[in-house]
């Protein structure tokens, strides 16, 4: 959402860290999907959302993203580099920067070309709410979850997530917000930042 807003206020390209990823992964060797892909395995085995979540727990899953974050950060980095290099504007959002991994690429040079936020939410019960009440034309959460227990194994890997983001973020000096109360208001905000 907030990436949306940016672009829309810009005019700068947009990217879903989901569609670069996607141009990666072809060149990874199926052999090493199990221990690079972890969660693109999952999808591919066609297990259900209910079932996925009901099988790992909440630290499994999470270490699930960071081994598959790891695993594209060499592809997202060079897209990032090049975009510095050739000075172009873009926006990038996605799971797949992480504070530890994107830290590297702040240097004296690059330092006033790049604006990073990081948006997180830490109490499940807020997340929870905030699952059932999105609107979102396309959600992947409601689309997919039919069992309740579903929704708090999801809210409870969003906060464990959102409590590493946080806690890295301020080692590395990265902004982060808490999106959980006044969100719209909050979006707006992490909007005048980037912009400015």
């Amino acid at each position: 959402m907030l990436a949306e807003a940016v672009a829309k206020k810009t005019s700068f390209p947009y990217f879903s860290l989901d569609h670069v990823t996607s141009v990666i992964t072809p060149y990874i060797p199926e052999q090493e999907y199990v221990t690079k892909l972890p969660l693109f395995v999952a999808r591919q085995e066609k297990i259900s959302i209910d079932v996925f979540y009901a099988g790992y727990s909440t630290e499994q899953i999470v270490s699930f993203y960071f081994r598959q974050a790891e695993t594209y950060w060499a592809g997202i980095e060079n897209f990032i580099k090049y975009a510095i290099e050739d000075e172009h504007d873009l926006i990038l959002e996605g799971w797949q920067m992480l504070p530890h991994l994107l830290q590297a690429l702040i240097t004296p040079a690059n330092q006033d070309k790049l604006k990073v936020i990081f948006l997180y939410k830490s109490n499940v019960e807020n997340i929870i709410s905030g699952l059932k009440a999105n609107t979102a034309k396309i959600d992947w959460v409601l689309r997919n979850a039919k069992e309740e227990n579903t929704f708090l194994s999801i809210a409870r890997m969003i906060s464990y997530f959102g409590s590493y983001i946080e806690k890295e973020a301020k080692q590395y000096s990265f902004r982060s917000v808490n999106t959980e109360i006044d969100f719209k208001q909050k979006i707006e905000e992490s909007l005048e930042y980037i912009t400015r």
